[in-house]
């Protein structure tokens, strides 16, 4: 069954949702109903009990809505090759990991840039830069917020070319 989102104000964007909980997946599925390519990594194992809920529920569902998903095991040197063949290609990736997870995995700010440098890396749990000190600079971002900074790029994107 093909997919036709409410909106397509944000359909030339790709985003990779390495969200759990509620927040994260929350911000990123409005960037879905916007019409934003959204693929969502899910752990190995994860069938059971995602984002602690149950995959069928009525919440998982509405939380997830619009979004394709695929797992991908980030602990493993192969399930990190393919992140970075996606991080490649992505214009956002939305993560909620803490700072020792990011870099034990290879996938924090410096290596993600490394890899793509025009991706907009985004910690749903705050919007910070992340090249700075991240408890100096952490306030709590707004779907504004993360809308604003697309635009911001995609301006500094235009200005570069």
């Amino acid at each position: 069954m093909r997919h036709t989102p409410a909106s397509k104000a944000l359909a030339k964007y790709t985003v990779i949702d390495l969200t759990r909980a509620r927040a994260g997946p929350t911000a990123v599925r409005q960037l879905a109903d916007w019409g934003a390519q959204v693929i969502k990594i899910e752990m190995p194992g994860s069938d059971d009990t995602p984002d602690f809920m149950d995959r069928h529920s009525p919440d998982f569902q509405n939380l997830h809505r619009n979004k394709r998903s695929m797992t991908l095991n980030l602990k493993s040197p192969e399930g990190r090759d393919i992140f970075k063949q996606l991080a490649r290609h992505a214009d956002v990736i939305v993560e909620n990991y803490r700072p020792d997870v990011k870099h034990r995995l290879g996938i924090d700010y410096a290596a993600i840039k490394a890899i793509n440098p025009r991706t907009l890396i985004l910690d749903s749990r705050v919007l910070c830069d992340q090249q700075l000190n991240e408890r100096t600079q952490q306030r709590f971002a707004s779907l504004s917020d993360i809308v604003h900074k697309l635009k911001e790029t995609e301006v500094k994107r235009e200005f570069l070319l």
